[in-house]
């Protein structure tokens, strides 16, 4: 049997490993590399929240705009007119005479939804347009609307301001305003009819 003795393994005698200073070193540099990842994972994931909260936002709005918009461009609305009394209520009518008896819908903001409300059925069918999801914090409509028969088409100009209420954070909360006008596809105003 063969013994194998320090000079044959050439194995250094004092072998004494890292020193205090290069462990604090390298912990320095890796708390340093996990602090960045952490901060570079945390942006990239409330970006994507805050995506998200707006698209589901911009969503419910552009439902409710084009809901809207279908309504007043229905065949049996030939008038709309404003509330005087609230420019967040717009009345659509199915003559150019504006009274009560030819009210069919109406389009308002309540509790922070928008509802399309059918007067033409009794009991009144009250639909909500924006679901709870999303906060509708202002509402307005104006336009024109003429009262006797006018060679130019009446038009209204909706403009809504939307807020995303399921939110858990501050950074994922969206507010988002959206306008459009629309004419009413109907010539009445002009033929009286």
């Amino acid at each position: 049997m063969t013994t194998i003795n320090h000079q044959q393994l050439k194995i250094p005698k004092n072998n004494q490993g890292f020193t205090l200073i290069e462990i604090l070193l390298a912990s320095y540099i890796f708390m340093v590399v996990i602090l960045a990842a952490t901060a570079v994972f945390s942006s990239t994931i409330g970006a994507k929240m805050k995506a998200s909260a707006f698209w589901q936002t911009q969503q419910e709005g552009r439902y409710a705009m084009e809901k809207t918009v279908k309504t007043i461009r229905s065949e049996n609305v030939k008038a709309v007119k404003v509330s005087p009394t609230d420019d967040s209520i717009l009345w659509l009518y199915k003559d150019t005479s504006y009274q009560s008896s030819s009210l069919i819908y109406r389009i308002r903001l309540t509790s922070n939804a928008i509802y399309l409300i059918n007067t033409s059925v009794t009991p009144n069918v009250s639909i909500r347009l924006t679901s709870a999801n999303v906060k509708v914090t202002d509402l307005k409509f104006s336009g024109y609307y003429p009262s006797a028969i006018s060679i130019q088409q009446p038009f209204v100009t909706i403009k809504m301001k939307l807020e995303n209420s399921a939110v858990s954070k501050q950074a994922e909360k969206e507010t988002l305003t959206l306008r459009t006008t629309v004419n009413l596809r109907n010539y009445g105003y002009k033929y009286n009819y």
